[in-house]
C-alpha cells in the first residue's frame, strides 16, 4: 500500500495539473460514493433518495433563475467536479486525460486549471442562458447541471482554435485535424 500511496504523492508532486484534475475529480467521486454507501446502509429508501436529491441541489447548477441558484456562486466552480454515476465521471476523465495532453502539446501546462476552470463557468451560463431562452428544453421537474463536462469541452475548443490543423493519431490508426475533431464535438 505505501508503495501506491508513494506514487500518487510523487505523481501530485510532479506539477503535471492534469493530472491533479484528475486525482480532485476521482477524490470527489470516492468522496460522494462512500457517503452514498454509508447513507443506503443508515437510511430507509426514501430518505436516502431524498439526501441524494438535496445534495445535488446543492452542489449543482440549477437551470432556473427564480431557484435563486446566483446566491450560491461556489456552485459555478464545485459543479465541475461532481459526478454520480461511474460511466460519467470514467468518460470525462478519459477525454480530459487526452484532451488535456493535446492541450498541454499545445499551449503548456500554467494554462490548464485556468482553461478548465472557465471552459466550467462558461459552460454554466450558457447552460442557464439555453435553457431560459429555449421552452422546449424546460423541464417541470427542473434540471441540475453537473460534471466536468464543460470544462473538458473548452479545454479541447482551446486546443481546436488554437492550432485547428494540429494532426492527431485517431485510435493509433488515423490521422485526423483538430478541426474536425472540434466539429464532430459541437455537432
Amino acid at each position: 500500500m505505501s508503495t501506491f500511496n508513494e506514487t500518487i504523492r510523487n505523481y501530485w508532486k510532479s506539477g503535471n495539473p492534469m493530472f491533479r484534475l484528475i486525482m480532485i475529480n476521482l477524490g470527489i467521486y470516492l468522496s460522494l460514493m462512500l457517503l452514498r454507501v454509508f447513507s443506503s446502509l443508515s437510511m430507509a429508501k426514501g430518505d436516502f433518495y431524498s439526501m441524494e436529491y438535496n445534495l445535488l441541489q446543492f452542489v449543482g447548477v440549477h437551470e432556473n433563475l427564480s431557484d435563486g441558484w446566483y446566491y450560491n456562486l461556489y456552485t459555478i466552480i464545485l459543479y465541475q467536479f461532481i459526478h454520480f454515476d461511474l460511466f460519467h465521471i470514467l468518460g470525462n476523465m478519459i477525454f480530459l486525460y487526452f484532451f488535456g495532453q493535446i492541450f498541454i502539446h499545445l499551449l503548456g501546462s500554467k494554462r490548464v486549471i485556468p482553461t478548465y476552470l472557465l471552459g466550467g463557468v462558461f459552460g454554466a451560463i450558457l447552460y442557464v442562458i439555453v435553457y431560459n431562452i429555449s421552452p422546449t428544453l424546460q423541464s417541470p421537474i427542473g434540471g441540475v447541471l453537473v460534471g466536468a463536462s464543460a470544462s473538458i469541452y473548452g479545454l479541447s475548443m482551446a486546443a481546436v482554435f488554437y492550432r485547428p490543423n494540429f494532426e492527431v493519431m485517431l485510435f493509433g490508426s488515423f490521422r485526423v485535424k483538430l478541426i474536425w475533431i472540434g466539429a464532430f464535438f459541437i455537432i
